[in-house]
């Protein structure tokens, strides 16, 4: 299941308009527990306070009402016993409403509003994600891997959306490719591989997974094989730096001089002022030093 979901994504799942989300995060009702990038995301428990407050909202209780409670309920209970078995504060951004038990308790009066069972409310919204992302299609999927793509803490999100990705359409180049890069982070090259060649398999010319397995190869000190995979990489494309760098490496590392030579000086000519471009100077530099291949 999905760690964060978007304002869009609580407006499918719950039915609660977006004007509606954005008023009660204005006036401190119901809060999202993270806002990243000018954007804003709710995690599962906020789903939760989010349908009970609609809920209460419904029954007549006006939000400002509401929204004041919650303050007056977070004064009123200290933080060490927000913790304690019997009361629970749900944040509406940070924990939104107080419940003793099962009962939802107006911070204002400290009156009983309504009797709740947490569980049957939890269910509820578990149900409808899910329905909510039987609907996504694969491009949806991918694009919401990428979200968490950035943050070495969400990758394991990351990964679960790139597999929903698949799953929905097992072409589905990108997602392939970002999913094998994640297991490579994580060293699991043989899973990595194995994500590289179904990308590969839809595309045999695709030049990031070429590259890719290309790395992989390396990595499992398969060099002859990382080679072919870096040459075919920079044929398909000419202009892929990275690939030639890697190249001109795995080159110097099997003593193939010439072809080393060849490919750093082909990446100088489209970097000549990274580390890597100065790394390639010297290694043209050293291996000029050097006798030819077979002499």
């Amino acid at each position: 299941m999905l760690k964060y979901f978007r304002q869009q994504d609580v407006t499918s799942i719950l039915g609660i308009k977006l004007g509606r989300l954005k008023y009660w995060d204005r006036i401190g009702l119901v809060q999202p527990s993270l806002r990243e990038n000018h954007r804003i995301f709710y995690d599962f428990q906020d789903l939760v306070c989010l349908r009970t407050v609609n809920a209460l909202i419904k029954k007549g209780i006006p939000a400002t009402h509401l929204a004041r409670g919650v303050r007056k309920i977070t004064k009123r209970i200290p933080e060490n016993k927000k913790v304690l078995t019997g009361i629970r504060i749900l944040s509406i951004g940070r924990r939104v409403v107080a419940s003793l038990g099962d009962h939802l308790i107006d911070g204002l009066s400290g009156q009983y509003l309504l009797n709740l069972d947490w569980g049957q409310v939890e269910g509820e919204i578990k149900e409808k994600i899910d329905n909510f992302q039987s609907t996504r299609d694969a491009q949806e999927w991918f694009l919401e891997g990428v979200r968490y793509n950035s943050n070495s803490s969400t990758h394991e999100d990351a990964m679960h959306a790139y597999r929903q990705a698949i799953r929905q359409d097992p072409h589905h180049i990108e997602a392939h490719i970002n999913l094998g890069a994640l297991y490579y982070l994580r060293r699991a090259f043989n899973d990595s591989k194995r994500c590289f060649e179904k990308a590969l398999s839809s595309n045999p010319e695709h030049s990031r997974a070429l590259y890719n397995l290309g790395n992989v190869s390396d990595e499992l000190d398969d060099l002859q094989m990382a080679i072919n995979y870096y040459e075919r990489a920079a044929t398909a494309d000419p202009a892929f730096a990275d690939a030639h760098y890697n190249l001109a490496a795995v080159a110097e590392k099997l003593g193939e001089k010439e072809k080393a030579l060849k490919h750093w000086r082909i990446y100088l000519e489209s970097d000549t002022t990274s580390l890597h471009a100065e790394i390639a100077r010297k290694r043209i530099v050293a291996l000029m030093g050097t006798p030819s291949d077979g002499n």
